[in-house]
């Protein structure tokens, strides 16, 4: 019975954080629109956005990625930039490319481009740069930590798929169709907003009808990016085999009852790792959670993990 209960409370916690803030957002910390470009070999100069707020005196930066679909300015990328302030860092809400809907291009799971580009512009400023990428931005983060930067001190990975193939596999599971279907309306959302020319010899009229996650990876992603099929997408950029090639403090924080990324699918990349520290948290869904004791100092999530980012990064040896 108490499995089952949590299971639900799994729902409860990814659904109810979603329609709170569509009825009553969660107050952000002041901040500016924030933008630089990138180079791109198919489509040229490309626009990289963000959502960026800090103050005098911040002691360091943290980077915050989406999820699939997501955008800079959602729930828990607000409640990560409360959480920064609190700790007297500044953050970055980090667009992935296209996910602003500007109709230039979209993203994939290892592509980090985005990320190094807000290293170049903003890493002169501050000593200290951390990462916290949720679900699928969290596999971004991670992809990121194993390319490294001298300024990057830590990552953490919040509900994060590492094996890409099993996580699109079960969310591709009919009893997901909720749950996929919001996936897909924010990538389908992204793609209509393309212009015909640098669509993949797909219509947004065909892109709409497509109704699973492999289906969208194998002819939207992988035609884009060089991939040529799902398969070699998932097989070439799934961050799970190489944790331990990561050189700076890692972090993965998932629950129990997830209902979007499962614990069985990610925890034998997990326990094979020797590099990644681990927390599962019992009570909590896809990147929604408890108000408080989630985990180390009996509040919100975040402020833990932002403990845990600085607090790893002064221990770790620096070379």
């Amino acid at each position: 019975m108490l499995t089952q209960f949590r299971r639900a409370l799994g729902h409860y916690y990814t659904i109810a954080p979603v329609v709170e803030h569509a009825v009553r957002p969660l107050a952000a910390p002041a901040g500016a629109d924030w933008e630089t470009t990138i180079e791109d070999d198919r489509v040229g100069t490309l626009p990289v956005t963000g959502l960026f707020s800090q103050r005098p005196a911040q002691r360091g930066l943290v980077i915050v990625v989406h999820g699939l679909g997501g955008e800079a300015d959602n729930h828990y990328t607000r409640r990560a930039a409360r959480a920064a302030r609190a700790c007297g860092l500044a953050s970055l809400r980090l667009n992935l490319r296209g996910a602003d809907r500007s109709g230039t291009d979209f993203y994939h799971a290892g592509l980090t481009t985005e990320v190094h580009a807000v290293f170049r512009e903003l890493s002169d400023e501050f000593d200290d740069v951390y990462l916290l990428g949720y679900s699928l931005g969290g596999h971004v983060a991670m992809r990121f930590a194993l390319e490294g930067h001298p300024k990057l001190r830590a990552v953490a990975a919040v509900c994060s798929p590492l094996d890409l193939a099993r996580s699109a596999a079960s969310l591709d599971q009919k009893r997901m169709a909720p749950y996929r279907r919001h996936v897909l309306s924010g990538l389908k959302e992204m793609y209509r907003a393309l212009p015909a020319a640098a669509q993949v010899g797909v219509t947004a009229d065909a892109a709409d009808r497509i109704q699973s996650i492999v289906e969208w990876d194998d002819r939207i992603v992988a035609p884009r990016h060089g991939f040529g099929t799902a398969a070699n997408y998932y097989k070439q950029m799934a961050v799970g085999p190489k944790l331990d090639e990561i050189q700076v403090p890692a972090l993965y924080v998932g629950t129990r009852h997830d209902p979007m990324v499962l614990a069985s699918d990610v925890e034998p990349m997990l326990e094979r790792s020797r590099n990644v520290e681990v927390r599962w948290l019992h009570d909590g869904g896809h990147v929604g959670f408890p108000g408080k004791g989630c985990m180390l100092d009996d509040g919100q999530l975040e402020s833990g993990v932002l403990t845990w980012l600085t607090s790893a990064a002064s221990s770790a040896v620096r070379i």
